[in-house]
């Protein structure tokens, strides 16, 4: 809300965590105490689309938080005020670019410095296709990275993009490759697959 003083126009914020002009850790601090530990668990999910519709909506309203899908094309496509994909990949189409192994391929390497470097190359492949791609409304500087669900079922169509189903192997590749993928402010990752394990048993 706006609050009007002397001729000047002052912002207000219900809670500390909305103030974009006080540190972070502040502002952090605030919102995990007002979170329910139902909320918090519901940040480490995505919104899913299932062959019956959208599973519902995790935003918090009590506190004024927008619903995000971090994955989800429908709902950007519905909220985004110029209907932009932030959904969107390079991939051969756009480019020349690398192909790399799928995850258990990587995984096998047992090498966390070649992957490291893997996923350097990967976001410089994909800045440079960014910076020169004409439409600017398509977002090439977040990736989809790495699937660190843990191989529990081989009849699991998504199997080959895990690491198998060694958690320490999984975590030790996972670090080292998004690492070089996010390097300092170069893309954003988002480790899955947190949000599918919800939609999973509602596709089956």
């Amino acid at each position: 809300m706006y609050k009007f003083h002397k001729y000047l126009c002052k912002l207000t914020y219900d809670y500390p965590f909305q103030d974009p002009t006080l540190p972070m850790d502040i502002r952090l601090d605030n919102l995990m105490s007002l979170l329910t530990p139902e909320e918090k668990i519901n940040m480490l999910w995505m919104d899913g689309t299932t062959p019956d519709g959208e599973l519902p909506d995790l935003a918090v309203p009590r506190l004024n938080i927008r619903g995000y899908s971090w994955m989800g094309q429908g709902y950007v496509y519905r909220s985004a005020s110029n209907g932009c994909n932030i959904n969107c990949y390079s991939s051969v189409t756009d480019g020349n670019v690398s192909v790399l192994p799928q995850g258990t391929g990587i995984a096998s390497t047992w090498n966390k410095n070649l992957i490291f470097q893997s996923g350097i190359m990967i976001s410089d492949e994909s800045m440079a296709i960014q910076y020169n791609y004409k439409n600017k409304s398509i977002d090439y500087k977040t990736g989809a990275s790495s699937v660190i669900n843990i191989a529990r079922d081989p009849r699991w169509g998504r199997v080959p993009e895990t690491y198998g189903e060694c958690p320490i192997l999984t975590s030790e590749i996972a670090v080292a490759f998004n690492k070089g993928l996010m390097g300092y402010a170069k893309l954003e990752d988002t480790q899955l697959e947190y949000g599918i394990y919800k939609v999973i048993p509602v596709m089956r």
